[in-house]
């Protein structure tokens, strides 16, 4: 195992959930998931454990996480979490072809080498059952400032734009994708709203500025973005 990930939770994480985070996730991510509480659901890197949380608290019951990090499988299994520890996540999912209904991997996909970038996401499509969804975030590079999240963490490895992860997919055999911006202001209190605002503004400066320059110009500026991936 990588030995920055023997303690990332004491190295790189906060030290309890964030209920913003929680919420966060449940704004960006609840919609996709499916009606029946018995599916099957899966997070892969579990970090403190939020997604989890979410899924506990939307009723799932066959909800499990797999991390390499046996320090935060163990912080995780005292919230009465179910997980476990994966030393080889891509043997783990080919193990498990075609049995999750949902697959969320958060802030992962960046700290994998890029030599195991195509064999993990065709492991996380052939686990997925018949319509089953990925959902799969990472930094997004085409934001502004991007470099600040990207390079906060030592174990980041590879940055991608949307382009760049439809490339990806792509090589994967994975067609049927779109892309969203992880919105991390979900509240509907004036406070937010006004930073929306105040975003929105600042987006546009942005936009301007790299028309001018007639550089690349994406749509989603989000600092983090997520594949929807759905199994035909």
């Amino acid at each position: 195992m990588n030995k920055f990930f023997e303690n990332y939770l004491t190295d790189a994480l906060e030290k309890i959930p964030s209920q913003r985070q929680i919420d966060c996730i449940e704004f960006n991510y609840k919609k996709y998931f499916p009606t029946d509480l018995n599916a099957e659901i899966l997070d892969i890197g579990i970090g403190l454990g939020e997604q989890l949380v979410c899924n506990r608290n939307w009723g799932y019951i066959n909800s499990n996480g797999i991390d390499i990090s046996p320090e935060t499988v163990e912080f995780c299994k005292k919230m009465d979490l179910q997980c476990e520890v994966v030393a080889d996540t891509i043997d783990f999912l080919r193990q498990n072809e075609g049995k999750y209904s949902v697959i969320t991997m958060s802030n992962v996909i960046e700290h994998i080498p890029r030599e195991q970038l195509i064999d993990m996401v065709k492991a996380v499509y052939g686990a997925l059952t018949e319509n089953g969804i990925a959902l799969i975030s990472t930094p997004n590079m085409q934001a502004a400032d991007a470099h600040l999240h990207f390079f906060n963490d030592i174990t980041h490895l590879v940055g991608f734009s949307e382009h760049s992860f439809r490339q990806l997919l792509s090589a994967g055999g994975i067609k049927n994708v779109e892309f969203a911006g992880f919105e991390c202001f979900p509240y509907k209190s004036l406070k937010f709203k006004f930073r929306r605002f105040l975003r929105a503004l600042y987006w546009k400066k942005v936009k301007f500025d790299r028309a001018c320059n007639g550089i690349l110009n994406p749509d989603i500026m989000h600092p983090i973005f997520f594949a929807v991936i759905k199994k035909d």
